[in-house]
């Protein structure tokens, strides 16, 4: 039986910058670069410091420039802020498999994709800047996740009106869509396609979590995971897949994580096996998860916080159970 252990943490980095709360975060295929998004309706790019300052913003939130270093997080620095193209909350963003893209999902009801114009000099990187490509509409209400699936060829966005939406990006930079799913009875609030699949997984306000797969050219649900199969309790806010596509995270309103290992079964559809469950120390909403290629684990609070957390590596223990490290925030009330 799977047991509730809980989530240790102990030195963190909070990065200092966005004037409203943080809704979400993700990394970049390298884990090099994070990105997050929230209310104050931008996205900020946040790198390492090379320089050995300490990490933070200026109150200069224009595209296209590196911000000064302020207060906030050793390590890390604001690079880049995209702003403009919506108009209410940003409620997440994602990576493009090769980084040239962001796409980013908002209240207003639309799904925003930024492009990474790099300009050279000699044949040599000089400078980059995001610009804002193509605006998609479709959803009746808010958008609350978005996603590229691992073949670079789909993109997934889902909302409030219980719909996911799949996208095919075509040649020409345009996007068609290929299909509606319906399933859930509330607010659909993430989505993550299983990498080495077209699998996708999807969690919403119902406390439910549903894996789709792909049969003929459409995609069906295939499992239901809810709180009579030791799933959530409480909305369940965010969901990531480690780099392999070997383990889900999940992640809900009572501070709760969940650990889930994909299992392969007949034609190579995927399904989810709990491992363990994981409760957040003072019991803070967690909206957000994302787990970088280099193993490291961001998650966005309701205390406004970004916190960085590691899968513990240790032997075995023959109970399924893993681990974490990481770091405290402040503050804040749930939207």
């Amino acid at each position: 039986m799977c047991k509730t252990t809980d989530l240790y943490r102990s030195a963190a980095s909070t990065l200092e910058g966005h004037s409203d709360r943080v809704w979400h975060v993700c990394w970049d295929s390298a884990g090099a670069t994070l990105a997050s998004c929230g209310g104050d309706r931008t996205v900020r790019l946040w790198k390492e410091d090379q320089s050995g300052g300490k990490g933070g913003s200026s109150d200069d939130g224009s595209s296209g420039a590196p911000q000064e270093s302020g207060g906030g997080a050793e390590g890390f620095t604001c690079v880049d802020t995209l702003d403009g193209a919506h108009s209410k909350t940003i409620r997440r963003c994602a990576f493009s498999n090769c980084d040239t893209m962001i796409a980013s999902v908002s209240f207003d009801a639309t799904t925003c994709i930024w492009d990474r114009k790099v300009q050279r000099n000699g044949g040599d990187e000089s400078s980059q800047e995001w610009e804002l490509l193509v605006t998609l509409e479709g959803h009746e209400s808010e958008i609350k996740d978005v996603c590229w699936s691992p073949d670079g060829e789909l993109l997934a966005t889902c909302g409030r009106d219980k719909s996911i939406w799949i996208w095919l990006q075509e040649i020409d930079e345009e996007f068609e869509c290929l299909d509606v799913l319906q399933g859930h009875t509330q607010d659909v609030k993430a989505i993550t396609w299983i990498p080495a699949s077209r699998a996708l997984v999807s969690a919403s306000y119902d406390n439910t979590i549903k894996v789709w797969n792909e049969v003929s050219d459409e995609w069906i649900c295939t499992q239901t995971l809810d709180s009579s199969y030791q799933g959530h309790e409480d909305t369940v806010w965010g969901l990531c897949c480690d780099p392999v596509g070997n383990k889900v995270l999940s992640c809900d309103g009572s501070g709760m994580i969940l650990l889930w290992a994909v299992a392969r079964e007949q034609e190579g559809q995927a399904a989810l096996e709990l491992v363990s469950r994981n409760q957040a120390p003072g019991g803070a909403a967690i909206f957000s998860v994302d787990w970088s290629a280099s193993g490291l684990i961001a998650l966005g609070a309701a205390d406004n916080s970004v916190s960085l957390l590691q899968l513990e590596k240790t032997p075995s223990r023959g109970d399924g159970f893993d681990n974490f490290d990481g770091g405290e925030g402040e503050e804040g009330a749930e939207e």
